[in-house]
């Protein structure tokens, strides 16, 4: 019985404790004062006002919400967005408030009145909170304590006096300019899909549902989405120094207004959602532009290096990539002049390394090379404009262009791109034109090297020493070959001993792996300079390689024609089976050596 008795007891206890924590929490602790007067004083239940006003020497400022999820709107003295943290910190004061001791009617009237302590009837300041349903709390604010870390304050309702810590005056605004959202533009990344620029520099550009941006105006072409996006994005992020005036103003010229320096809206649809006119900058403020924020008719200054960015001309506002993403293709058709050197190279799908060039002949392309070849696309930008309506294209060499790449998965074309002439003021630019668009655009002509323009430099010429059947070296009028026999090389001159066709074998291991830049000579004019200049006829060194039959590289015979240096390496020019078109590829001086030492008569 003992037990069970004392467990009643205890149950007993925990909830009177309970109780009691409940009623002083809705209560309010009590508060004594030194005299031994005492008072209570009930939370203030601060995060669920909806109303806030402040009264500081006859100015009222005065903060509303609708619910409490809703944000704060300065009411007075003037309707505008407020700045949720200088709110919160300030409800968040509120809350905390707890007074340390108190001040009953008898110590106030030894004192000589509310007024010793900062509180003169129609002169404090005073500090309202309402919720949507509760009495409001109204606290008249007092002068701080001798020592300056706490304060005096009157809870209208009780005759007293309370000292509180002074984090509350602390929170207090100075102004209602303290509690106003500062940002220039309040509106999310997708809150518009259209911006107008109105000054030196004037363009429309919208923002598709892809969000890409294009320009409607002054004419309708591909904006450069990443300028623009970064431009609104440090727009949104600009803080307003200073609120200078809340009413329309008559005189704009002491704001540098009576010609702005540029207009900028922002809008979604039809709808205008911000309007902005900039100042010119002033010469005795230059560190400030004026601002005129014509939908809420208000007055404000930024620094005046934020509009910088937007003074550019139109041309810097253009997307200079030239093409669209590439990647996926899966064909790459090429045509030359009248159809000329044509080809077509094809994969199976996106994903696939395994390329192929199907026409005029069909051999296996290095997907090291397509993979370089596709990337280029996505690298080209456009230097310059051109033209944007042109009625001639056979003056820009666009009529019969000298390249035409079409890029394409399936039947879904996805580039085509047509390389013409040089400018004639600018020779070291070519014209450029997508099918798809009217503009002509100006490259530099390093494309051309950068782009195959014949099937043979996109051939995979890798090959497995183990598959090489003869070599046939000419040199000078004379001719030698060696033969793989079984289990080794023989030559005329007799069977090579293990250490030579160790060599010999390496060397083919070491040109089967050859990576080097290529291009094609379809100029014979280019061929015969490559010549001279490289001394490949009177080196007069030229090596073929033959493979075994069946087996499975991309060509039978691969012929060397040796040269001389360049830079590190040694030119070399190449022909593939009976493909007529050399290419010319650079070979690293070691291997170059090597081959001299295997392959010498």
């Amino acid at each position: 019985m003992r037990i069970r008795s004392n467990f009643w007891l205890a149950a007993a206890a925990a909830l009177l404790g309970a109780y009691v924590w409940w009623v002083e929490r809705r209560a309010g602790p009590s508060v004594v004062g030194p005299g031994g007067a005492r008072a209570t004083f009930p939370p203030i239940l601060a995060e669920e006002f909806v109303e806030l006003e402040l009264s500081v020497s006859n100015r009222l400022m005065a903060l509303q919400r609708a619910t409490l999820s809703a944000p704060w709107t300065l009411r007075s003295p003037v309707i505008a967005a407020v700045n949720p943290d200088s709110v919160r910190d300030l409800l968040r004061a509120l809350g905390d408030l707890r007074p340390a001791t108190y001040l009953g009617p008898a110590e106030l009237a030894a004192a000589g009145g509310t007024a010793s302590f900062g509180l003169t009837p129609g002169s404090t300041t005073r500090l309202t909170g309402k919720t949507l349903q509760g009495t409001p709390v109204i606290l008249n604010l007092g002068a701080k304590t001798l020592g300056g870390t706490r304060f005096y304050l009157q809870r209208v309702g009780d005759p007293g006096v309370f000292v509180a810590d002074r984090a509350l005056l602390d929170a207090l605004p100075t102004s209602a300019d303290d509690w106003r959202d500062r940002a220039l533009v309040s509106l999310p990344r997708d809150g518009f899909d259209r911006v107008e620029v109105r000054g030196d520099v004037e363009f429309r550009a919208e923002r598709d549902v892809t969000g890409r941006w294009r320009l409607k105006r002054p004419l309708d072409a591909r904006a450069d989405s990443e300028r623009l996006n970064t431009l609104l994005a440090l727009l949104t992020r600009v803080s307003v120094d200073r609120f200078v005036a809340d009413r329309p103003i008559t005189d704009r010229e002491p704001y540098g207004l009576q010609k702005p320096a540029l207009e900028l809206t922002l809008g979604r649809g039809a709808l205008d959602l911000v309007q902005l006119q900039f100042g010119v900058v002033l010469t005795n403020e230059p560190a400030v532009r004026y601002v005129w924020r014509q939908l809420s008719t208000n007055l404000v200054t930024v620094p005046a290096g934020v509009l910088e960015p937007w003074l550019r001309p139109l041309v810097d506002f253009r997307d200079r990539r030239l093409l669209p993403d590439v990647s996926t293709a899966t064909a790459l058709e090429f045509s030359g002049p009248g159809g000329a050197r044509a080809f077509r190279v094809e994969r199976t799908n996106a994903l696939s390394t395994n390329w192929w060039v199907t026409a005029p002949g069909r051999f296996r392309a290095d997907p090291g090379v397509m993979a370089y070849f596709l990337r280029q696309f996505g690298f080209f930008e456009i230097v310059d404009f051109p033209a944007d309506v042109v009625t001639d294209l056979a003056r820009l060499g666009l009529a019969a262009p000298e390249r035409v790449y079409r890029l394409s998965t399936g039947t879904n074309l996805l580039a085509q791109l047509s390389l013409g002439s040089r400018l004639t003021n600018r020779p070291t630019l070519l014209h450029a034109r997508r099918a798809d668009e009217s503009a002509v655009y100006a490259l530099p002509i390093s494309v051309l090297g950068q782009l195959a323009d014949a099937a043979v430099t996109l051939r995979d010429w890798r090959f497995a020493s183990s598959n090489v059947a003869r070599v046939v070296v000419r040199r000078r009028g004379q001719t030698g070959e060696l033969v793989r026999t079984n289990g080794g090389w023989s030559s005329p001159r007799g069977r090579l001993d293990e250490i030579a066709a160790g060599n010999l074998n390496a060397t083919l291991d070491g040109l089967g792996a050859l990576t080097s830049n290529r291009g094609a000579l379809t100029d014979p004019r280019d061929e015969q300079r490559l010549r001279k200049d490289y001394r490949i006829q009177e080196i007069g060194l030229s090596v073929t390689v033959e493979l075994r039959s069946g087996a499975p590289e991309s060509f039978a015979s691969w012929t060397l024609e040796l040269g001389g240096e360049f830079g590190a390496d040694h030119v070399v020019l190449a022909r593939f089976d009976d493909d007529p078109t050399p290419v010319r590829l650079q070979l690293p001086t070691s291997l170059y050596v090597d081959l001299l030492r295997d392959l010498a008569w």
